[in-house]
């Protein structure tokens, strides 16, 4: 771990353990240590850091099987806006203008951040020599 020890095998299998268990009980028990250890090492930060890191991949993993997936998602509701059955075509045309004008919201959003962001990094003063001058 960055900055800190590297992780024992044990602890290793706790995470594992913890992402495939519906407890804390259970994934003790898969893990081969007490509930009592289990629930010790989620207190350590080194842990709970790796726990969490580990958390973080499988989402940034299905955030990516999502992305891959949304072209035919997309295609899948424009061909339902025409299907000839009228709560599926409404249902498709509902979502398709939520999600544009969340879309429209988001993009005005960023837009005033990036904004707000120059005018509070022109307002800083630069300090002499090194980085970031």
């Amino acid at each position: 771990m960055p900055g800190g020890r590297k992780p024992s095998h044990k602890r290793e299998q706790a995470v594992a353990a913890l992402l495939s268990s519906p407890s804390v009980a259970a994934a003790a028990q898969k893990a081969g240590v007490s509930e009592r250890t289990l629930r010790s090492w989620l207190k350590d930060a080194e842990f709970t850091a790796l726990y969490r890191a580990a958390r973080r991949d499988i989402v940034e993993a299905a955030v990516t099987l999502v992305q891959q997936t949304m072209a035919t998602a997309a295609a899948t509701l424009h061909r339902n806006l025409t299907c000839g059955a009228p709560a599926a075509e409404i249902a498709a045309a509902k979502f398709l203008w939520e999600q544009g004008l969340a879309a429209v919201s988001i993009f005005d959003h960023e837009q005033r951040l990036r904004q707000l962001e120059a005018v509070a990094e022109a307002g800083r003063p630069r300090r002499a020599g090194g980085f970031g001058s």
